[in-house]
């Protein structure tokens, strides 16, 4: 698990959750799904003390469903987010093999389609505190952690440049992580549009012998 204080200047990744928000800023918790089961009592404290309102139990359970799709619900206190991104290549290789090189080629497979993958990504978004549950190695997170990384000293802090302003409240933190999941569905779009490409010049072929 991962918390990290943001305020409007500066950031300082902690130890254990603090006791209360930086003035002016917000706390992150990051944790991977398969911490969530023995993190959770820590992670309801946290949002009771610095948001207000514990997570619904029906949430917790979002929250650790690797499977559950896109959603939105919201309370009172806070909102609770459900987005697929789209798996990794290491991922998708995990789950099915490594690809063959040849295939797809000549339009007698989809091989594309039939490599697509997604990975639920869950947020609960309070007013000044940002708890998210990511799958194990979660590429969104982990980029975000090493851009912040690269630009604060660990444990203390230090002025941003204008190039890595931090953002200005969870929801706009949630924002940009969704941003870059969201890139990477227009990239996929790219590589399906060409390979349908290929698709129907091989279905309108003449003497084409296409049987799949």
């Amino acid at each position: 698990m991962q918390i990290v204080e943001f305020s409007p200047t500066t950031l300082r990744f902690a130890k254990a959750v603090p006791t209360a928000v930086p003035e002016g800023g917000f706390v992150w918790i990051y944790l991977e799904r398969e911490e969530l089961s023995t993190a959770l009592p820590a992670v309801q404290a946290a949002a009771i003390q610095l948001g207000g309102s514990p997570i619904l139990d029906l949430h917790c359970q979002d929250l650790a469903n690797p499977t559950h799709p896109s959603h939105y619900d919201f309370t009172s206190v806070y909102d609770r987010i459900v987005f697929r991104r789209l798996a990794t290549q290491a991922e998708v290789d995990a789950d099915l093999g490594p690809a063959t090189p040849d295939a797809g080629q000549q339009g007698h497979s989809l091989a594309a389609f039939a490599r697509v993958r997604s990975r639920a990504v869950a947020f609960v978004v309070f007013d000044r505190l940002l708890i998210s549950v990511h799958p194990s190695g979660c590429f969104a997170a982990r980029a975000f952690i090493e851009r912040y990384l690269g630009d604060a000293a660990q444990g203390e802090g230090i002025p941003f440049t204008p190039r890595s302003r931090p953002p200005g409240s969870p929801s706009d933190l949630v924002l940009r992580m969704l941003n870059g999941m969201v890139d990477s569905y227009l990239d996929l779009r790219r590589q399906l549009g060409a390979e349908l490409d290929a698709w129907q010049v091989e279905l309108l072929r003449p003497r084409s012998r296409i049987a799949n």
